[in-house]
């Protein structure tokens, strides 16, 4: 029989504690702390010899499969960690959920897979995996406020590089020579509750019922489009036609120099309208008045039948050269007006100006002397007049004021921008605003326009749009005008967010401001400038220019997103210039650009042109 020698005993207990020692453990013999054995079951085993043993090594009869092995798709847990392919392979590819069927997925539900699983696929660029017809290869459908083609370019579908007025989808030419048509122009509202935006357009010299000058304001209801001519442009229509007619009462009133729609001042669910009348001698030769329209409205009427009638104080005040209204000033709740008197002021301060704040809602005869707040100019000749009503542009959520004295100081055309802070209230004087924007062009007449500008660049503040139509730049008069992003601070306008500067000797840029609308359905409201003296087609054609949601620096016409180029010489076009919201129920807000001196419905009869926005 076969015995174990002392010597054979000792060789097994070294290969014992050799076994203990190795990568794993595994399993054998072993010394514990006393001395004695620990039986710790067979050896470990590495048939393999790839370093890793069992149980760690999930297959020891392939070198190629172990826990340090890389993972591929082959079916196989190549690298032991209990998953077989799935998203751990090096080989394995992305795929998206596609949830709507159309082949392109969703970027942000992705996996990594072998194979492709059912509802995914490799393509993740689609923007709306819950719209089949909204992917990459879909074409893009303007003005239905999708991206369709998936490219996120928001101006793909906006107007761009120049435009004849001739081709507006809405022209609109004054009743008889000499009307001036499109001296003013205003955003209505709904006037007749149909969901469409509606316009008014002014003809302050039209001659109603004998009246030389007495002036007229036309409602034009959306979607105030005309028919395609022979010619493939738009018929001009004849503001005869309008759905509604406001005229001055006497001769020479001047009536529609200024229009405002005001918003629902009753509260009766419509738009209402004020009206400029700065010649009229209700209160004194040349006192002015101002007209207020409740809507709906329709058919032809005198404005002395208007809802309320507010009356200049003194001769000469010239009321109503200035109008806004559609926000709450005076922290009442209810929508308030403003009206602005360029010669207000007696002997001592000839020409001061003055702006007043009339508490709506109200009705009837109104002597401006009750008004519920005044704002004064401080010397002879600042010609506080011009007025703009701002949403907030303090962020303390109540409307502001803004003034302008284009003459301010001392009648050297300097001129200058006033903010008020409400609620309004008492007698006031430009020395009382909450910020001052100074004129930086000597007889540039800052603030000769203002306009509202709303939120340019998308910060919660209001912003304010100033027009200085006879400063110099690198040319004489070749206007300026200004972005003052809010919250607004007082300082010159040489520091204003953006400048605009006219490249044309006596073009008056900034002769027109308008702002608050957002013209190519990008989400940020854009400026639209007019110069009635450019020569975009001939001399003094005038033009108007539309810059999409500017945000800093100095820029020129040349640098506008779309150009608005006069149909002839002398049309004056960009006389006036608005934002007039959404006249045919699509995407986006529309514009009017006034030429009061166009040709279409007689010599100077002026002529309005709407603009369609377009947009994704």
């Amino acid at each position: 029989m076969f015995q174990f020698s002392p010597l054979c005993a000792a060789a097994l207990v070294a290969l014992s504690v050799l076994a203990c020692r190795t990568k794993i453990g595994g399993l054998g013999t072993g010394s514990d702390d006393s001395g004695g054995t620990v039986d710790t079951g067979p050896p470990p085993k590495d048939d393999d010899r790839d370093g890793f043993y069992t149980p760690e090594d999930c297959n020891d009869y392939d070198d190629e499969i172990n826990p340090a092995a890389t993972e591929v798709c082959d079916g196989v847990d190549n690298d032991c960690d209990g998953i077989v392919d799935v998203s751990d392979a090096v080989d394995s590819q992305l795929f998206y959920k596609d949830g709507d069927g159309d082949g392109y997925g969703d970027p942000l539900d992705e996996i990594y897979a072998c194979d492709q699983p059912p509802g995914f696929v490799p393509d993740g660029s689609d923007c709306d995996d819950a719209d089949a017809s909204t992917n990459p290869g879909a074409s893009e459908i303007c003005s239905d406020g999708a991206d369709n083609n998936c490219n996120g370019d928001d101006l793909e579908c906006a107007l761009n590089g120049d435009m004849s007025l001739a081709d507006a989808q809405g022209i609109w030419a004054g009743t008889a020579g000499g009307d001036q048509a499109g001296f003013s122009v205003a955003r209505a509202g709904d006037v007749d509750g149909d969901g469409l935006g509606d316009v008014w357009v002014g003809a302050p010299y039209n001659d109603p019922n004998s009246n030389s000058d007495a002036g007229a304001a036309y409602l034009l209801l959306g979607p105030a489009t005309g028919a395609l001519d022979d010619s493939g442009g738009h018929s001009a229509l004849s503001l005869s036609s309008a759905a509604a007619t406001w005229q001055g009462t006497t001769r020479s009133d001047g009536a529609a120099i200024a229009l405002a729609g005001v918003g629902d001042v009753d509260g009766d669910g419509f738009a209402d309208l004020l009206v400029g009348a700065y010649r009229s001698d209700l209160g004194g030769t040349d006192s002015g008045a101002a007209y207020l329209v409740y809507g709906p409205t329709t058919g032809s009427h005198l404005l002395g039948t208007a809802d309320a009638i507010f009356l200049g104080e003194l001769s000469y005040d010239y009321a109503g050269l200035g109008v806004a209204g559609g926000q709450d000033l005076t922290g009442d709740g209810a929508l308030d007006l403003v009206l602005g008197a360029s010669g207000q002021g007696d002997g001592s301060v000839q020409s001061r100006g003055r702006a007043y704040v009339v508490a709506g809602p109200v009705s009837g005869s109104v002597d401006l002397s009750t008004a519920t707040a005044m704002v004064d100019g401080l010397d002879s000749y600042d010609r506080v007049s011009r007025v703009a009503l701002l949403p907030d542009t303090t962020g303390d959520g109540i409307a502001d004021l803004a003034v302008g004295a284009y003459s301010w100081p001392n009648n050297d055309g300097l001129g200058g921008v006033f903010v008020f802070a409400g609620p309004l209230s008492g007698a006031l004087t430009l020395d009382d605003a909450s910020a001052t924007l100074e004129g930086d062009a000597d007889g540039g007449q800052a603030g000769w326009a203002l306009s509202a500008a709303g939120d340019v660049d998308g910060d919660g503040y209001s912003d304010l749009l100033v027009g200085a139509p006879q400063a110099d730049s690198d040319q004489s008069e070749a206007g300026q005008a200004y972005l003052v992003l809010g919250p607004v601070l007082s300082g010159s306008l040489a520091d204003a967010d953006v400048h605009f500067v006219g490249d044309e000797a006596r073009e008056n840029l900034g002769y027109s401001v308008a702002g608050g609308g957002d013209f190519d359905n990008d989400g940020l409201d854009d400026v639209l400038l007019g110069a009635p003296a450019a020569d975009t087609n001939g001399t003094d054609a005038g033009g108007a220019w539309v810059f999409y949601a500017p945000g800093a620096g100095t820029l020129t016409p040349a640098d506008a997103d779309l150009v608005l180029i006069a149909e002839a010489a002398r049309d004056a076009a960009g006389s006036a210039v608005a934002f007039i919201g959404n006249v045919n129920g699509d995407c986006c807000d529309d514009i009017a650009v006034g030429a009061v001196d166009a040709d279409r419905g007689g010599s100077g009869s002026g002529v309005a042109y709407f603009i369609l926005g377009q947009g994704l």
